[in-house]
């Protein structure tokens, strides 16, 4: 038999059926082959392989996802995030104060630069690093503060700009010492990705319908 670890900076989901990678460090998905899915599978429920699916599992430890160790040790299971329930968006009826409004728009050009210049590890890493700094505090944002964060969305017509908005967002309310979780999720037939912003039950971001149709793959 041999055990396997996971790569640092590795994460994985199954959705709709089906088993996905995210390499962050490579800023790349990568879907888990059929021939793969009965060896990976045993893999995950018992920490480690048999002798019969080394062979199977080659093109993961090719792709470095998967890490031979001497050590077995349980696999590390797929991310789990509170389930959506309930969206900020469905509950905002406040006009945004001046200078949350201003933080919001800086917040938002930070994000977008950073993202065009840094690997996505590191800014993943940055904002890993500034939630930690910020603590966790239980009391959720107003609603005067997401709605300054959400005018500056359609100011700086950040649609299908998921990853940008909600890095901004998680960055914008750690000012104001709320620490929500950033949330990247895939489904599968046909692929996509997706991320958003939540507060336990509650999507700060997005509507619960969409992101219902995906997969949580990683949270910070």
């Amino acid at each position: 038999m041999q055990a396997y670890g996971l790569r640092a900076g590795v994460h994985y989901c199954v959705a709709d059926g089906a088993t996905t990678f995210l390499d962050v460090d490579a800023d790349r998905y990568f879907g888990l082959p059929a021939s793969c899915q009965e060896a990976f599978a045993y893999l995950v429920e018992n920490g480690v392989a048999l002798d019969k699916h080394v062979r199977a599992l080659a093109p993961l430890t090719a792709a470095t996802l998967l890490v031979p160790t001497d050590i077995p040790e349980r696999f590390p299971l797929p991310t789990i995030v509170p389930e959506v329930r309930e969206s900020a968006l469905d509950l905002i009826d406040a006009r945004p104060s001046p200078w949350p409004f201003l933080r919001a728009w800086y917040c938002q050009a930070q994000a977008k630069r950073d993202l065009s210049r840094k690997p996505l590890s590191q800014v993943l890493a940055n904002l890993s690093n500034r939630k930690t700094g910020t603590g966790q505090n239980k009391v959720p944002p107003s609603s005067k503060i997401l709605a300054a964060f959400l005018e500056t969305s359609i100011v700086t017509q950040t649609h299908d700009q998921c990853l940008r908005r909600s890095i901004a967002m998680v960055n914008y309310l750690a000012h104001y010492t709320c620490s929500p979780l950033f949330v990247i999720g895939v489904r599968n037939n046909p692929f996509e990705a997706h991320a958003w912003v939540q507060y336990d039950g509650m999507a700060l971001n997005d509507d619960v319908e969409k992101i219902g149709r995906f997969t949580p793959i990683l949270a910070i």
